[in-house]
């Protein structure tokens, strides 16, 4: 399971995903925190969306979810 969090999300905090984390049973779990980012960081991965994130950022975003998902 990949979960991925911007760490200054205030709509739901990091700190959940790392709960989450804890009480998954399964070993092949992953959690990605993104340095600046917030609840609405998911807008990176959608190229077509305006954001008021850069393009590395939206390139970095969608790297990880790629690298994991090549991994699975």
């Amino acid at each position: 399971m990949l979960l991925i969090h911007g760490d200054s999300d205030i709509v739901a905090l990091p700190h959940n995903s790392k709960v989450i984390m804890e009480k998954l049973t399964s070993a092949d779990k992953t959690l990605h925190t993104f340095a600046g980012a917030d609840h609405w960081f998911y807008q990176s991965i959608i190229p077509t969306m305006s954001s008021k994130y850069s393009l590395e950022q939206k390139k970095t975003v969608s790297a990880v979810a790629k690298e994991w998902l090549k991994a699975h």
